[in-house]
């Protein structure tokens, strides 16, 4: 027998609810066993397999691991943990995709600017004209033929500032 679908936005035992107050407002620390589960869980395991890590599990049916395993997760205090580290993995995930795309932006401005063949200039200013939406059909009351050079070279930079002060 596997483990059943996994699916945490839909998991009872990590669903949002009212935390308990638990020693004056504080929530319990994890144990070691709690915390190798939290930390394999943060790590892509199934509540089966955080459970194999830090739990002994002997002969223990599939069907009892994987209730213990849900009761370990659904506890205050480990939820918690849970909810924290994903909202902590989103937000790099975040930060890490707008760094990316800052980079990306930079790059091709550098090229455009700076690149050493008329060729590879012209691209650069494409694909920018391209990430600005420049041309595209959401430009109805600027469309590019109808702009002098300058004023198309103006308007990118002018969309790329806004693109990097977001």
């Amino acid at each position: 027998m596997t483990d059943a679908p996994w699916d945490q936005e839909t998991d009872p035992a990590i669903q949002p609810r009212e935390l308990q107050v638990i020693d004056g407002g504080k929530l319990k620390k994890a144990t070691s066993k709690e915390e190798v589960f939290i930390q394999a869980v943060l790590k892509g395991a199934t509540y089966s397999e955080a459970y194999r890590q830090g739990y002994s599990v002997g002969a223990m049916s599939d069907a009892t691991l994987w209730s213990e395993a849900s009761r370990v997760a659904g506890r205050p205090h480990v939820s918690a943990r849970l909810q924290a580290g994903w909202a902590k993995r989103e937000e790099r995930a975040v930060h890490s995709a707008r760094s990316l795309q800052t980079r990306i932006l930079q790059g091709l401005l550098r090229e455009a600017e700076e690149a050493e063949s008329d060729s590879a200039r012209v691209a650069a200013w494409a694909h920018l004209g391209k990430y600005s939406g420049l041309g595209s059909e959401q430009e109805e009351d600027n469309p590019a033929e109808n702009m002098t050079p300058d004023e198309v070279l103006d308007t990118i930079r002018e969309r790329l500032e806004k693109a990097f002060n977001k």
